[in-house]
């Protein structure tokens, strides 16, 4: 039960995301797999007139970036898969992103999700995340999505 409700938790606080004026990032992601298994990719693209900097760590899939749920399971019947927190090096270098330039990155969910490495016939999983940018120099707060594993490979890069 209370698995539910954090799931319930994330996507109302993902659709009450609000934003203070128009978007200066986009934050998009999709599903890839290969070898080792699923991958989260994060595209970040710069929508605003000026260059801005942002931490290594502060990117969604620095040390300190985005909250990553995963779920299996229907709405009715389901549950949070665990979670592996893995040790990362904590880079204090900065990232510039020009005006129109973007970064990519990747959050390995096999490895934070080791129940994927294990398929379970008829049972979807939904992954979620959320970025805060509240502390970075733009004017938005939070972005942030869901995808199914059957969605994977639709990447545009």
């Amino acid at each position: 039960m209370a698995d539910r409700r954090l799931v319930a938790l994330l996507l109302a606080f993902l659709s009450c995301a609000c934003l203070a004026g128009p978007a200066e990032l986009e934050v998009n992601a999709c599903i890839v797999s290969d070898e080792d298994g699923f991958i989260l990719r994060f595209e970040v693209s710069n929508v605003s007139e000026n260059s801005i900097t942002i931490p290594n760590e502060r990117l969604p899939w620095g040390v300190d970036g985005a909250i990553v749920v995963a779920y299996r399971g229907t709405a009715i019947r389901g549950g949070l898969l665990r979670r592996v927190y893995l040790i990362q090096d904590d880079f204090s270098e900065n990232r510039l992103l020009r005006r129109g330039g973007k970064q990519y990155g990747d959050v390995y969910l096999s490895h934070i999700f080791p129940e994927l490495r294990k398929p379970v016939a008829g049972s979807p999983v939904t992954v979620m995340w959320s970025y805060s940018v509240l502390d970075l120099p733009v004017r938005q707060e939070t972005i942030g999505g869901a995808l199914t594993l059957l969605e994977r490979d639709r990447c545009a890069k």
